[in-house]
């Protein structure tokens, strides 16, 4: 697992506002962001009988179809009603930083330009960095990959924390209280059959049915595992190997997978969109609400209301504006607008999912954060917690792009007219519940362990920083793309000899992945301990000296879950639950 390590960060919101209005309502759980965090939260303390006030950023899109169908997820996270659009940068070099060829700049006719070589007008912005902005938060613009981590992470997070209710048999069972599992037997150990998130596989024969596909598969098997397997059916057998069994050696054992998915047994995103959508939508016999939920769309956060209280400093409500775009990370933002400017209240507690991002920026907007960042802004401060918007860290990502000598045969896009919804055979068969569509873009996930991580727990996390040179990193990551063209060079005739596009001849494979490595995992800004020191959150989420508010996001992470987080984010989601319903009347 290869780790990032940035810097503290502040990101600005529009400042002119217009008239504050008050919700004289008071809930008794405020919630900030409807992600895999704060969404799923929220519906869940809601069926528990507590009113709840859900705000979120952007709008409701779950009914359209780029939002439900897998196979156009790299559509969806690009549309503006559904994503904001940051700008990170990857190194403090702006040489090498440039070097990157989806560096973006901004021209001065307001577009972006992506490249190397940009025009003397561009003011540089940096590398896109996907944010999901919609009911259901970046659970609605990601790949939908849900893999848990090692048992390691979680082991990790128990003890950084002194709390063993972070370890790994905790963890899986609230992984199994949350799972709606359709891929496996039911009742298979270590799955849930009835929650409110679906788990889901690709399509094995969209594998097995492609002869150069599966030649590659069978390669990769054989040098990844040391296992022939000529016939299909036993690439089948292999490949429906469970990757979220309980095992704690899962991650040790070298092998190729199909990944699991939120994805519905109808070819559906399973996201917290639908557990929020459906939690709204229950009713009694008389038609009145079953749950004490409410959802506020197009309501940005700016800043959470504390006071003084017998017990010290408490959170007692949230101030937000009600509009559309009104982040600037919204392409669709207008800074001449004037919003308006709300205020809800909360009886028991705020709890902040806005992501590794947003929840920073709205711990120091509201002067939670640095002393010395929030003098500089000009925020009075309210507690000095100098981890807020600290540690941040990624999971690196790089690869190798070939072209084969002739085409892969038995393509399930072949038909596909995604441009033409009228007349696409592709989204007829997927609302249907089958076809092309259905499958989301990694149906084949290959564990391999690196020799630069066998003798350590945690990989070198430094990468990019002055005067520093991340080796082992580069090492690690170089070793996985041998390993992939290992397997791509044995292919044989008719496919080879493939042609390498990247790296490009002219560069060295570590420059290569110097120059484009990237990422979108981003966790660990408001991370979990034991202190204040050091840490943002307590073991339970709350925020170091500020009663009744909690962060449940990634951010907590004091370092990234395994290759893919949203599955510990569901599942941290649902220990917040727990930990909250448990405190009830304390």
């Amino acid at each position: 697992m290869m780790k990032l390590f940035s810097f503290a960060f502040f990101l600005l919101l529009r400042g002119s506002a217009t008239g504050s209005s008050l919700n004289d309502t008071a809930y008794d759980y405020v919630v900030v962001g409807s992600g895999p965090g704060g969404g799923t939260l929220a519906a869940s303390l809601a069926r528990e009988g507590h009113s709840v006030f859900l705000i979120e950023a952007g709008g409701n899109m779950g009914n359209d179809p780029l939002q439900q169908i897998p196979g156009l997820a790299d559509v969806n996270s690009e549309d503006p009603a559904m994503s904001w659009q940051f700008f990170v940068s990857h190194y403090q070099n702006e040489t090498q930083a440039r070097r990157d060829r989806y560096f973006t700049y901004r021209l001065s006719n307001g577009t972006l330009w992506y490249g190397i070589d940009a025009p003397e007008d561009a003011t540089p912005l940096g590398i896109y960095y996907l944010r999901g902005a919609t009911v259901g938060g970046s659970a609605i613009a990601n790949a939908m990959n849900v893999v848990l981590p090692p048992d390691s992470d979680w082991n990790h997070f128990a003890e950084v924390t002194g709390d063993e209710s972070w370890g790994p048999e905790n963890m899986r069972s609230m992984f199994i209280e949350l799972e709606r599992n359709t891929y496996t037997p039911e009742g298979t150990l270590g799955h849930g059959f009835d929650g409110y998130i679906s788990t889901n596989r690709n399509n094995i024969s969209y594998v097995v049915d492609r002869p150069g596909v599966l030649r590659v598969v069978q390669n990769a098997i054989s040098q990844t595992e040391g296992i022939e397997a000529p016939d299909p059916e036993q690439v089948i057998e292999l490949m429906e190997r469970d990757l979220n069994r309980p095992d704690s050696n899962r991650y040790e054992i070298p092998g190729l997978y199909q990944i699991p998915l939120h994805v519905d047994e109808n070819r559906r995103r399973s996201s917290p969109w639908n557990y929020i959508t459906d939690t709204l939508a229950s009713k009694h016999e008389d038609g009145t609400q079953r749950y004490p939920l409410t959802l506020s769309t197009h309501s940005l956060a700016t800043r959470i209301l504390m006071k003084n209280a017998e017990a010290g400093l408490r959170a007692y409500g949230v101030e937000f504006m009600v509009g559309e775009g009104l982040h600037e990370a919204d392409r669709r933002y207008d800074p001449t607008v004037e919003p308006q400017v709300r205020t809800v209240r909360a009886k028991k507690e705020v709890i902040v999912s806005g992501g590794a991002f947003n929840t920073p920026q709205l711990l120091k907007l509201s002067g939670i954060g640095p002393l010395e960042e929030l003098e500089r802004f000009g925020i009075p401060v309210v507690v000095d917690l100098p981890a807020v918007g600290e540690f941040l860290q990624d999971n690196y990502e790089a690869g190798i792009n070939v072209r084969s000598n002739i085409l892969w045969e038995n393509s399930p896009f072949a038909q596909c007219t995604p441009g033409s919804p009228e007349t696409d055979p592709c989204l007829a068969q997927w609302e249907a519940g089958y076809g092309a569509y259905g499958e989301a873009a990694a149906p084949i996930f290959m564990l391999h362990r690196s020799n630069q991580s066998r003798n350590s727990d945690c990989d070198l996390i430094i990468f990019g920083a002055a005067g520093e040179d991340a080796d082992v990193d580069i090492a690690a990551l170089s070793e996985g793309i041998e390993h992939l063209m290992s397997i791509m060079n044995v292919t044989g005739e008719p496919y080879r000899p493939f042609q390498v596009i990247d790296p490009p001849a002219d560069r060295s494979l570590e420059q290569h992945i110097r120059d484009n490595t990237w990422s979108h995992h981003a966790a660990g800004s408001c991370r979990m301990g034991k202190t204040n020191l050091d840490s943002c959150v307590d073991s339970k989420f709350r925020v170091h000296g500020v009663q009744g508010l909690r962060v449940v996001d990634g951010s907590v992470f004091p370092r990234v879950p395994g290759g893919f987080p949203v599955g510990a984010t569901y599942a941290a989601s649902r220990k917040a639950f727990h930990d909250i319903v448990s405190n009830e009347g304390k």
